[in-house]
């Protein structure tokens, strides 16, 4: 007997609007530190791009001009998982713990 199982697993990503409120936080942060000392020596940044084509944006945008929509979509275009997530789905339904008989 030949049993082919099938798991759909979501990791939810961005399914709290909380999630997305804190990468919005943090891509803030990350545009502020680049245009710090001493990192805004080390960069080549525009004074504004608002070219959201540019392989650059949002690193070339002002922290301060951008809206958060804009990062907000910057992200969801973007962003990907690198990991595997374990222990959040079954490895098995319990109800097909009984296949075979011996």
């Amino acid at each position: 007997m030949v049993v082919q199982l099938t798991r759909i697993m979501h990791n939810r990503c961005f399914s709290h609007p909380n999630d997305m409120a804190v990468m919005v936080r943090a891509v803030r942060l990350a545009l502020r530190i680049g245009r710090s000392e001493p990192l805004v020596g080390q960069l080549e940044l525009k004074p504004h791009s608002t070219d959201k084509e540019d392989v650059f944006w949002p690193g070339d945008a002002d922290p301060d001009v951008i809206t958060d929509n804009e990062i907000e979509a910057f992200i969801r275009r973007n962003a990907e998982t690198n990991y595997h997530p374990v222990s959040d789905v079954a490895a098995i339904n319990p109800d097909l713990l009984l296949l075979s008989s011996i």
